[in-house]
């Protein structure tokens, strides 16, 4: 059923989306923006030390027992023990959507990141080349999979990241207690309705005009997907964006209420 429903879904995708160059787009501020996403990579050198990390995790044998509170791979079971390579091959973001999220982050330059769900690392990486200077907190549930994300950013010599090992609900509570504002947000670390919703409220207490969530995989399941369309009816969201993959909401006053597709 949910598979008819997917296929259903990126069909109308297809059909109602907004061209790459974003014509059909009439905000002055979301125009440059997905123009933006289709300029070529600058950081070439970066991304390709991030794929060749990539690739190593992928080759990599060694089995690691697994701490997933979230809904896991659809593919893996969430708990137990897995090899790092069928990790990077069913739970890590692709090269173009990495690139994607990338570009939203150079366009956008926050100054403050969270990112729910580190994985290997490999997002995170590009999320930490394409803002350099931004400060980015990383929040991993399992002890054994931060590990080798902080060797990842070690690798990588990422030095703007903190990576913080423990529940979500524990570790954001800690983090919003001592920042002022957060400007972007990576949901990419449970794809359940109620928890989802629980980190929204928990971190929009802390957004301002400028700040924008990144939802990863809004069609994972039907739950996913209806939380999605809840979150973008939200009071504080003005305008959202749906590339299929992943779906961007924004609270920026100045913007009309706006539900926009966009093809990448």
């Amino acid at each position: 059923m949910w598979y008819y429903f997917l296929i259903t879904e990126f069909i109308k995708h297809l059909l109602k989306a907004k061209t790459k160059l974003g014509f059909g787009i009439h905000s002055p501020y979301l125009f440059p923006l997905v123009k933006h996403l289709q300029k070529p990579v600058k950081n070439k050198k970066s991304i390709k030390a991030i794929e060749n990390k990539r690739k190593k995790l992928l080759k990599n044998n060694s089995s690691i027992k697994i701490t997933d509170y979230g809904t896991g791979s659809t593919k893996v079971k969430a708990n137990g023990t897995r090899t790092v390579k069928s990790i990077a091959k069913y739970s890590l973001a692709n090269k173009q959507k990495a690139i994607l999220i990338s570009k939203i982050c150079t366009f956008l330059n926050p100054d403050n990141i969270i990112e729910l769900g580190t994985s290997l690392g490999i997002t995170t990486a590009y999320i930490s080349t394409a803002c350099p200077n931004a400060k980015i907190i990383t929040i991993e549930g399992c002890p054994k999979t931060s590990v080798i994300a902080s060797e990842t950013f070690k690798s990588l010599n990422l030095t703007n990241v903190t990576l913080v090992n423990g529940q979500f609900d524990t570790a954001l509570h800690n983090i919003i207690d001592n920042i002022d504002e957060i400007n972007l947000v990576l949901f990419d670390g449970n794809h359940a309705k109620e928890p989802t919703l629980r980190y929204f409220n928990i971190l929009k207490e802390k957004a301002v005009n400028n700040t924008v969530f990144i939802f990863d995989d809004i069609y994972y399941n039907l739950e996913m997907y209806n939380t999605w369309k809840i979150i973008t009816q939200d009071n504080n969201i003005t305008a959202s964006l749906n590339f299929f993959c992943l779906g961007i909401v924004f609270f920026k006053k100045e913007l009309s209420k706006q539900y926009l597709r966009v093809f990448y």
